[in-house]
């Protein structure tokens, strides 16, 4: 328990950090919001509260260029700059907790927390469902920054989470496996050592006659994934080759838009030429959505299959028992049980 509080007292701390990113990336914002109230004794955190938290937060205020102002217009100029930047921050909170109102509606069941009939409040609710805590689990994935010594945890239950959701995606029949060595929690691998051993056996696998790189190409101790954390296939009851095959890469950061081309078709056929290129995706626990549902940024997605937030939780929908089973989840209820004032 000592541990845990002070893993809460580290987390409380990072919180008075606000997001790094843009503005214009609302929902990253939305997500700071939610754990603010998470871990707040009230559970509730009003909008009078982000705006003090976006106030004494030195790092957010735009950082102005004066040197062209005369001497005596800089007072008026700093009094307009005020009114200026606080009726700013005012519109961008109201554009953020418009965004927590869409998420109730996006999210439905697994959403953990309401909001005030005036849109100036989110409360937590006082029970959470395993699928509220399967949001949470999401959520707390998506800011591994407030997380600390748990990180490793969260990503290693993240990418089999993402696996199962890969499971919910293909026929019954159909393969799907981890390909990389790094997470912590992974009881059976089908792929294990080098990786030049470990993309032999996916040869093997996908009923192709070679592979093209070599094992020299890798040093002695690669035993990394060459840029894809999942493959999957369809079987066809025999020993050919042309199988619909997948490619998949799980990312906790907000650079998740640089991973789908470590997991692109061209990135594995350069290493195993396929007679079908694979289908790529990509799973991250950041809901990259404005507030009427569409994609943010579509541009950054790519070509490749987006997996988010919302859509990993409808693929998810029935899977309890796999979700209970994640050691994360020990985690969260146990840190869900700490009170202490996030203002101290």
């Amino acid at each position: 328990m000592a541990k845990l509080t002070r893993d809460k007292k580290i987390i409380l701390e990072k919180l008075k950090e606000t997001p790094s990113q843009k503005k214009f990336d609302l929902h990253y914002w939305a997500d700071y919001i939610e754990i603010k109230c998470l871990f707040n004794t009230d559970n509730v955190f009003s909008k009078d509260d982000f705006l003090d938290c976006i106030k004494s937060n030195k790092d957010f205020s735009p950082k102005e260029n004066l040197i062209d102002k005369d001497e005596e217009d800089y007072e008026e100029f700093n009094l307009n700059e005020k009114a200026y930047k606080n009726d700013k921050d005012e519109r961008f909170a109201d554009d953020c907790f418009k965004m927590i109102k869409s998420r109730i509606t996006l999210f439905e069941e697994h959403y953990p927390f309401t909001i005030s009939k005036n849109n100036r409040a989110i409360f937590k609710k006082k029970t959470f469902t395993w699928k509220n805590r399967c949001y949470i689990f999401l959520l707390l994935s998506s800011s591994l920054k407030y997380l600390r010594r748990h990180q490793s945890i969260f990503t290693s239950s993240f990418e089999i989470f993402s696996l199962n959701v890969l499971k919910a995606l293909l026929p019954p029949k159909a393969e799907a496996h981890i390909f990389g060595s790094s997470n912590t929690i992974l009881k059976k691998r089908r792929y294990k050592g080098h990786v030049w051993l470990k993309l032999n056996q996916l040869k093997n696998d996908l009923n192709e006659e070679h592979i093209k790189a070599k094992k020299e190409d890798f040093p002695p101790t690669d035993s990394g994934d060459s840029g894809f954390d999942f493959v999957a296939w369809v079987p066809n009851g025999d020993k050919q080759s042309h199988l619909m095959v997948f490619t998949g890469q799980a990312a906790c950061t907000s650079e998740w838009y640089d991973k789908k081309y470590t997991s692109s078709p061209s990135a594995l056929i350069s290493l195993l030429p396929l007679s079908v290129p694979p289908i790529n995706l990509v799973f991250i626990p950041f809901s990259v959505r404005i507030a009427d549902g569409s994609w943010h940024r579509a541009h950054d997605i790519g070509q490749c299959v987006l997996l988010d937030r919302q859509r990993l939780l409808y693929h998810f929908d029935n899977s309890k028992s796999y979700y209970l089973s994640l050691p994360c989840d020990k985690i969260i209820l146990e840190l869900l049980k700490l009170k202490e004032s996030a203002y101290n």
